[in-house]
């Protein structure tokens, strides 16, 4: 044959698809992603950084979710009963303001404070601190689909299997489909497909977490010209 379309589906980030009887490519061929399909329902808070400690012996543990500023602020003041807090963004420069009547420990492991601009240290109480660097609320800025049949990308100098990236233009919970305009092929590097490995990775290429959502994609395979 002289060109396919392979569709990938599943709900993680590492999908793999397996055909038999294997695909025999009888030439060159290359490979270009064509559609993808998935919910923006990227988390910015997770397990790793979920935790809010204070006083103590203090922890508040936020749901895995995808916060704005404010919404960390609402959950934060619900959720301490026996202090005054207070978390603002400075809108010039995208800095955050802190005030707790307690010591904020952002030293400890899974602390919030990466995300709000704050290193590892500690907060005194009844101070109002500014963070050192701007709020991190966003998160992912691009986002990756390596593909281990494909070569011929680069990251950094470095060779990889990104087949395409993109970022994503819709807010959280809204459905992100991708088509690319301009079509880029990429050299298949085996005469014979029998697995396909998917991953999606952010820009750090790490997986992305998408909380189960189906994850829908399409790969171009034709013969190279």
């Amino acid at each position: 044959m002289m060109a396919f379309t392979l569709s990938v589906t599943g709900c993680k980030s590492a999908l793999s698809t397996y055909y038999s009887p294997a695909l025999q490519l009888d030439g060159e061929y290359e490979c270009g992603l064509i559609f993808l399909s998935t919910f923006n329902s990227i988390p910015n808070i997770d397990h790793n950084n979920n935790k809010f400690f204070y006083g103590d012996n203090g922890v508040i543990e936020i749901p895995e979710g995808s916060y704005e500023l404010s919404d960390i602020n609402d959950y934060l003041k619900n959720n301490l009963k026996d202090c005054t807090f207070k978390l603002t963004c400075n809108n010039n420069t995208l800095n955050t303001n802190i005030f707790c009547s307690k010591d904020i420990h952002f030293e400890k492991i899974g602390s919030i404070g990466r995300i709000l601009g704050f290193g590892s240290e500690i907060l005194k109480a009844n101070i109002l601190h500014e963070s050192l660097f701007p709020v991190s609320i966003l998160p992912s800025t691009i986002i990756r689909i390596e593909c281990d049949i494909v070569s011929g990308s680069y990251i950094n100098g470095k060779p990889s299997h990104i087949i395409y990236e993109f970022a994503p233009n819709v807010p959280p919970g809204y459905r992100i489909i991708e088509i690319p305009k301009n079509l880029i092929y990429f050299p298949v590097n085996q005469n014979t497909v029998s697995e396909i490995n998917v991953r999606i990775l952010d820009e750090n290429n790490n997986l992305l977490n998408l909380r189960n959502e189906q994850l829908h994609l399409y790969l171009h395979l034709r013969r190279k010209c």
